[in-house]
């Protein structure tokens, strides 16, 4: 009687086996393309983060001296954000 019960279950349950390991197969090739593309997004953030100090530097390249120039007390944010940089 058990091993009628057994076959019974291993004949329903080998078919989800099989389902199950080409399912983990697909997850496995959609994990390594996920993690291609967050490479890829990694260095874009990495460029565009530079790009923004780039663009920080040239304003306190640029504007820093002519506030200085100006003597009224006035400190923009970019004048404080400059001597972090």
């Amino acid at each position: 009687m058990g091993h009628i019960v057994y076959f019974r279950v291993a004949k329903v349950v080998a078919p989800k086996k099989i389902a199950l390991a080409a399912a983990e197969g697909e997850l496995s090739v959609a994990m390594a393309a996920l993690e291609k593309k967050r490479a890829s997004l990694r260095e874009v953030q990495d460029k565009l983060a530079k790009l923004q100090v780039g663009a920080l530097l040239k304003i306190c390249i640029i504007w820093s001296p002519r506030v200085s120039v100006l003597g009224l007390g006035y400190r923009p944010w970019w004048v404080t954000l400059c001597q972090l940089l």
